[in-house]
């Protein structure tokens, strides 16, 4: 066998193979559950769904056998809705004959009351001041939706900073106490490093 030949055999064979493996899947039929992965918050659900993957081209939603483990960190009901029991990891299986796959999903601590169904930023008030020195300003920060809307005040911990021109002293509550004129930049950052 020449040289030529071996290499187009080579490139036969890696086409295959690549070909095999396209949303790695090896055969077909498959099964696959969507989403393919998920993060919820103890007491919070998520539902699955499972794909039966006939070809590269065809899939068609499925019923499916459902478990989860460890029981303890999350559990399944029979149409896919998983719920968060403790914080951890676990994994859900889906089983419809002889076909099965599973997900991985993070269990985290229950949700707070700080914690935003949307996007926000956070909005510093008062936002443009300008004061004398000797004065005392107090900052507070509150949630601004990715629609503009002002939300409510923050209720946890905030690390102020000031940028700019030292003009004074920054209290950790967020009090300006200032002692000489010039621009400064006031920041609120909180744990997560959102500012």
């Amino acid at each position: 066998m020449n040289k030529r030949a071996r290499r187009l055999i080579w490139m036969t064979l890696l086409f295959c193979v690549s070909t095999l493996y396209a949303d790695g899947i090896e055969t077909y039929p498959a099964l696959k559950i969507t989403p393919d992965e998920a993060e919820i918050a103890v007491g919070e659900t998520v539902e699955l769904n499972a794909l039966l993957i006939l070809d590269e081209a065809t899939s068609v939603e499925t019923t499916a056998v459902w478990s989860a483990q460890p029981d303890t960190i999350l559990s399944v009901d029979e149409n896919g809705l998983v719920i968060g029991l403790a914080p951890g990891k676990g994994e859900v299986t889906a089983v419809l004959d002889t076909l099965s796959a599973s997900i991985k999903i993070k269990v985290k601590a229950e949700k707070d009351s700080t914690d935003k169904d949307y996007e926000y930023e956070l909005y510093v008030s008062p936002y443009d001041t300008v004061v004398s020195a000797g004065s005392q300003i107090s900052y507070e920060v509150y949630y601004k939706s990715d629609t503009g809307e002002m939300g409510d005040p923050v209720n946890e911990a905030v690390t102020w900073t000031m940028e700019g021109m030292p003009v004074g002293l920054l209290s950790p509550d967020g009090v300006l106490t200032t002692d000489s004129f010039g621009f400064a930049l006031i920041i609120a950052e909180l744990a997560d490093g959102k500012k």
